[in-house]
């Protein structure tokens, strides 16, 4: 009988987080308007078109104080679950990750994965993000910003996954084939 195994929260570099607004931004509000449901669908299709061929997943959607529409990705997803996978592999550890969360406390290349049932031992999420203003140097710091990814219940499932693989033996992330 094989035991269950245990979700860990896996810290990553704010680095890895991919925001693409600008242009998509009037599209994005048109599409508001047609209603939840059928923003939802289309922006699905956007985002499937957004990723495909690539190593990008969605997180979420980011909305500025001017209600300007950013898309967030998560990138190299699947490498960092593999990456960790592999250290519980060799360490024994019957382990899957099951959330990744953006977190300036960790170095770029230095995730951290901790229990999902050590709630005290979590890091700090980093929920901004800073844009430089390249005419004038200002920088504004976004809050609220989309932080996390849900490896066990993605946004929004790949369609087609164009030799995307994985070698997580788990399976729980989106770019992958079941």
């Amino acid at each position: 009988m094989e035991s269950e195994l245990t979700n860990y929260v896996m810290f990553v570099h704010p680095s890895f987080r991919i925001t693409l607004g600008g242009n998509f931004t009037p599209l994005l509000q048109l599409l508001k308007m047609l209603g939840k449901e059928e923003y939802d669908k289309q922006v699905k299709e956007l985002c499937e078109s957004i990723t495909s061929g690539s190593k990008l997943e969605f997180i979420g959607e980011y909305i500025d104080d001017k209600d300007n529409l950013s898309l967030v990705f998560i990138d190299n997803c699947c490498g960092l679950i593999d990456v960790a996978e592999h250290h519980f592999k060799n360490q024994n550890i019957n382990g899957r990750v099951s959330k990744i969360i953006f977190s300036d406390k960790v170095g770029k290349d230095s995730p951290v994965c901790i229990e999902e049932s050590f709630r005290d031992d979590m890091l700090e999420p980093t929920t901004w993000r800073e844009e430089k203003n390249k005419e004038t140097g200002e920088v504004t710091k976004l809050h609220n910003y989309p932080y996390m990814y849900d490896v066990l219940n993605p946004i929004f499932e790949k369609k087609n996954t164009e030799n995307l693989q994985c070698s997580s033996e788990s399976h729980c992330c989106s770019c992958c084939d079941e």
